[in-house]
């Protein structure tokens, strides 16, 4: 029998002598507020054929921000700092082991911003709604999920195209909301709402003022 096929038997024989893969699968962290509570899971695939399936989780090189640390699961804590730290995390069990790089980036907190600052309707009757118009949301921080509520306006209709902020590449500058009005119910007059963003432990909710006329105004 050649070496080769001695150490396939052996592997055969004692199983846990045959390293399994190992893979840290989570690509880019997502990006973390300066004095917010912050938390990413670091995910690690192991092959079945590993008998000691737990894994731990090692600083291998480089720095956390100070008020970060590296748990059994991921980064966890509330920065105190800002900027960029590269680190490499090295996951391992008996079986095997697989190191990767990341980098945190701490900033400030997410700002939106909605444009224009305000929106204007007109119909020269109740029974004639006004063509629907269109407000772009964008925001410091990319692919950043937000909301968006009406105030003092049931007549006021609001419909988002994706919900979130475009990616920091994206060729679009702001995710489009869409308002429509309906005057059917309203006298002549002039009537005015908000439209109110909001993100998640953003710095603040932008308001849009919106103003509808119905009918002609001496």
């Amino acid at each position: 029998m050649t070496k080769a096929n001695l150490l396939v038997a052996a592997a055969l024989l004692l199983p846990g002598l045959a390293c399994s893969q190992m893979a840290i699968a989570t690509g880019e962290l997502p990006l973390a507020a300066k004095g917010m509570h912050y938390s990413a899971t670091i995910t690690v695939r192991v092959d079945g054929r590993c008998d000691h399936g737990d894994v731990s989780l090692s600083l291998e090189n480089g720095a956390l921000p100070k008020g970060v640390e590296l748990t059994a699961s991921g980064v966890e804590g509330v920065a105190r700092e800002m900027g960029r730290f590269r680190f490499s995390v090295r996951a391992w069990n008996a079986c095997a082991s697989a190191t990767r790089a990341f980098e945190l980036i701490v900033t400030g907190k997410p700002i939106l911003e909605a444009t224009p600052d305000e929106v204007t309707f007109s119909c020269r009757t109740p029974a004639q709604a006004p063509a629907p118009k269109t407000i772009l949301v964008s925001s410091t921080w990319p692919n950043r999920p937000y909301t968006v509520t009406t105030r003092n306006a049931e007549w006021l209709r609001v419909e988002q195209d994706q919900g979130v902020t475009p990616d920091s590449d994206s060729a679009i500058t702001g995710d489009v909301v869409t308002l429509t009005v309906d005057p059917s119910k309203l006298e002549p007059g002039t009537y005015r709402g908000s439209v109110v963003f909001w993100t998640r432990d953003g710095v603040a909710a932008p308001t849009v003022p919106v103003v509808l006329v119905v009918g002609s105004q001496k």
